[in-house]
């Protein structure tokens, strides 16, 4: 069994409270919300990136009809169904076509996560 190397940084981890790898304790942990981490979260090439080649997000945009991709985009990032008015607001932004194909379903993701609701609840 091979146990990581805890003087490996991560500077994603440090922005968003990892305790100090010596200890490890929760209580050392920061749990507050930084404004910081909202720009990081809204700004990252990193997070973009991972929202574009993720094997899931994919599958989910490759699986019907945009109201059943917005409701599993909703399930897989919020871990709730979305309001018809969500659905609505989604199925709009897709037929606006100010973004084209799978990209719009990338700006729902991209969305979702960046909203308050993800932040403070996951």
């Amino acid at each position: 069994m091979a146990i990581a190397d805890g003087s490996i940084t991560s500077s994603f981890l440090t922005l968003f409270g990892r305790s100090a790898r010596a200890t490890g304790l929760e209580s050392e942990r920061v749990n507050e919300l930084a404004s910081r981490q909202w720009l990081y979260m809204l700004n990252s090439a990193a997070i973009q990136s991972k929202l574009q080649n993720s094997p899931k997000i994919r599958a989910i945009i490759s699986s019907g009809k945009p109201h059943e991709i917005a409701e599993k985009l909703y399930l897989t990032i919020l871990s709730r169904f979305p309001t018809e008015a969500e659905v609505k607001a989604a199925e709009q932004h897709a037929k606006a076509g100010v973004v084209k194909g799978r990209d719009v379903w990338i700006d729902l993701a991209w969305a979702l996560i960046n909203s308050p609701e993800f932040l403070l609840r996951h």
